[in-house]
């Protein structure tokens, strides 16, 4: 179950440039058909699931966002647990600070407790994962897994040191989980942000 998890997450944005981190008044983007909406910085660029799947959408994102070419791909193809992505556009050290939203089916019932077991114990088997803290936080969506760690990612034949943080959700037999991704020098910067976007996770 997890491992999807874990995969998804590992979606960042590498662009070419440098820039100051955007902030401003927060936009709330609802996923159409799960009952699901988050807010977001109104400077960040967003992606749905429905946008790259209508005619001629993705080979027009993909020429106007070259370096996002795969993640939108893979946002395209059939039954992509990815419904949303978003990123700043004002980049740092040709990192774009991103978040995305990821939504699995699951099986059957599973307890909150086992789920946040397999949640771990998955992360915990990706040899790029390091410095992973869990723990149980309420949120006024509702009772979550927040999982922060860093992640080593090869990207054009060096490697990034990313700064993770998920926050999982149990809702109506579906694992809801929204990854920030920023650089470990950003964090700082951005930590408000997500802790005002996490807060404002809504299923309605």
């Amino acid at each position: 179950m997890a491992r999807a998890f874990a995969i998804a997450a590992a979606a960042v944005v590498l662009v070419a440039g440098a820039g100051r981190a955007a902030t401003g008044p927060f936009h709330r983007h609802s996923i159409r058909g799960y009952r699901t909406s988050i807010a977001l910085p109104s400077t960040w660029k967003t992606v749905d699931y429905q946008q790259v799947v209508k005619a001629g959408a993705l080979d027009q994102l993909a020429r106007d966002n070259p370096e996002l070419a795969g993640t939108f791909a893979a946002m395209a193809q059939p039954n992509s647990p990815i419904k949303l992505f978003a990123y700043d556009p004002q980049v740092a050290n040709g990192f774009a600070t991103n978040a995305n939203v990821v939504v699995v089916p699951l099986a059957g019932q599973v307890s909150f407790s086992e789920y946040q077991r397999q949640l771990v114990g998955e992360l915990r088997t990706v040899s790029s994962v390091s410095q992973l803290r869990s723990s149980t936080v309420r949120l006024p969506a509702g009772r979550a897994v927040r999982i922060g760690y860093r992640l080593n990612v090869n990207v054009r034949g060096r490697t990034l040191l990313v700064q993770t943080l998920q926050y999982a959700f149990l809702n109506r037999r579906r694992s809801v989980v929204v990854t920030y991704s920023t650089l470990p020098a950003s964090a700082r910067f951005y930590r408000n942000v997500f802790t005002t976007s996490s807060r404002s996770i809504r299923f309605s």
